[in-house]
């Protein structure tokens, strides 16, 4: 299976249990760790419309070439989520959300595994949105995947 169709079938599944799951009762919500492995226009449809939204654009590795953030919509197809976090417990509760985001075409399935299974978590660090985002987004210098 490849990597678009492993996007596809994740996301679909996410999808497809929150629609059983709501069958008269209200929908369960989505934890921001499991906005990794979205593309951003499956992560746009649980985000509220006016969340701000803060975009890390990690490379590969330390030392590796940065990654071309020519980022031009925030419900992409063509991007994926490989960290994220936000201002709430739940995505949808957020008014912040900060991402770090990959090209689809940097990604391979053995890639995509490990992005679902957490080991991009501290490529981004919340703490400015959970310390009350008194100053907004500190500019710090990006962290890399490994």
């Amino acid at each position: 299976m490849g990597v678009k169709s492993a996007i596809g079938v994740g996301a679909a599944a996410v999808l497809a249990l929150a629609a059983l799951a709501g069958c008269g009762q209200e929908t369960e919500k989505t934890r921001d760790h499991f906005l990794a492995g979205m593309t951003l226009e499956e992560a746009s449809k649980v985000m509220k419309d006016d969340v701000s939204r803060v975009y890390q654009f990690i490379p590969r590795e330390e030392g590796g070439d940065p990654i071309d953030n020519n980022l031009h919509d925030d419900a992409s197809p063509d991007w994926t989520i490989i960290a994220g976090c936000s201002s709430e417990p739940y995505v949808e509760d957020s008014d912040w959300v900060e991402l770090a985001v990959w090209p689809n075409e940097l990604i391979d399935d053995e890639t995509y595994q490990d992005i679902i299974e957490g080991a991009y978590r501290g490529a981004i660090s919340c703490a400015w949105i959970k310390d009350g985002m008194v100053a907004g987004p500190p500019e710090v210098p990006k962290r890399y995947a490994h």
